[in-house]
């Protein structure tokens, strides 16, 4: 669905919902099915958020990235 949403010139986000919880420790899984109405039957294991895009970025320039806002971890 990613790939068809990008020929399409439709931007997408993949949502993680699977072995996830909410700030209150309820299931993401049960959140979003009391949020959606989806009956109990049906897993959820993500949700694909489509949209048309405002614009394309265009991609930076290793001499133009700001060196001093990248950490690294040893």
């Amino acid at each position: 669905m990613h790939l068809m949403a990008a020929e399409q010139d439709v931007g997408s986000c993949w949502i993680q919902i699977h072995l996830r919880k909410s700030k209150l420790g309820k299931s993401s899984e049960d959140l979003v099915r009391d949020i959606l109405g989806i009956d109990d039957y049906f897993r959820i294991v993500g949700l694909l958020a489509l949209g048309i895009e405002d614009g394309h970025m265009e991609a930076y320039a290793l001499e133009d990235i700001d060196k001093e806002r990248v950490h690294y971890l040893r």
